[in-house]
């Protein structure tokens, strides 16, 4: 890719992006970086690399639901810490067998999607990076968020013995409707689950709720109920225990799919026990469809049991 194309690339993806900036946003893409007004808050800063044939498969996936996965993924990982987004970078990595109608007609239709999540979650898109790849299709998404308020931050470090686990929505089908695709069968996936695969909702709305809660721990669910349960209790030195028949499952997938599938973007919160017989506590769980799962206990196995 020469400079001039590079540099009309560029040009197009400013006009395309400039619409999603937020009172925040100071300078924009066309600098040598951007730049946003904070409030002296605390600031966050995430990066989620989405990777063709890993995060994302062409044959089931349009340019524009790649966006809004990678958006997911990132703004998801601000959701789990109590932060709202002031703005986020994309950097992409073309292959470099595309062609040069390819890069274009696939770049507009890509933020297309992405200028639309921008929008929805207002998270002004500032600027990124592009470059060409031998191999597949790469995508770096980098966000930086602000705590609101500055006391809201969650982290996977201050859990106790004694928190109860709460999920903030249906798990397995994400993993259930790609499982589906690979096999042939999209005839046997609804609309919902395949929504769930292609453009996941990352739960900001909790965030947004939740912030000035008393909340001892959070991580958002992206590589499977388990696996992430497990980084953040080993982080707190606990260990969970599960409820297996409280496990709220999307209709169509199973269990399986719910504990190792991944893709899920919901949230587990970790809440001190006097959540759970609290009336006003209770009503703000069902208002974000939270539902409680187990609670965790001092110890040093840090394996899930049921």
């Amino acid at each position: 890719m020469t400079l001039l194309q590079e540099s009309h690339l560029v040009e197009k993806i400013r006009e395309w992006c400039k619409s999603s900036h937020q009172y925040s946003t100071m300078i924009g893409i066309g600098d040598d970086a951007a730049a946003v007004q904070v409030s002296g808050r605390p600031v966050t800063f995430c990066s989620d690399l989405t990777i063709e044939g890993t995060h994302f498969d062409l044959r089931f996936s349009k340019f524009d639901d790649v966006a809004y996965k990678g958006f997911a993924r990132v703004l998801s990982d601000l959701a789990a810490m109590a932060a709202m987004p002031l703005g986020c970078t994309i950097s992409i990595a073309m292959p470099a067998v595309w062609t040069e109608s390819e890069r274009k007609s696939n770049l507009e239709l890509f933020y297309k999607g992405a200028l639309a999540h921008a929008l929805e979650f207002q998270c002004p898109i500032l600027g990124g990076d592009l470059s060409t790849s031998r191999g597949p299709l790469v995508i770096d998404f980098a966000a930086i968020g602000e705590a609101r308020p500055a006391s809201s931050l969650w982290t996977r470090s201050a859990i106790r013995p004694g928190d109860q686990i709460y999920v903030t929505g249906k798990l397995g089908g994400a993993a259930f409707a790609l499982e589906e695709l690979q096999a042939g069968r999209r005839a046997s996936i609804s609309d919902e689950l395949l929504q769930r695969h292609l453009r996941p909702k990352p739960r900001l709305d909790v965030a947004r709720r939740l912030a000035p809660c008393s909340i001892n721990g959070a991580i958002d669910i992206s590589d499977g109920l388990l696996a992430d349960l497990s980084r953040a209790c080993k982080a707190s030195y606990v260990t969970p225990v599960l409820e297996e028949a409280s496990i709220p499952v999307h209709e169509g997938a199973s269990l399986r799919h719910a504990l190792h599938g991944g893709d899920d973007y919901e949230l587990l919160l970790f809440l001190p026990e006097a959540w759970h017989g609290c009336d006003y506590a209770q009503n703000e769980l069902r208002h974000i469809g939270a539902k409680r799962i187990g609670y965790v206990e001092a110890s040093k196995d840090f394996s899930a049991t049921f």
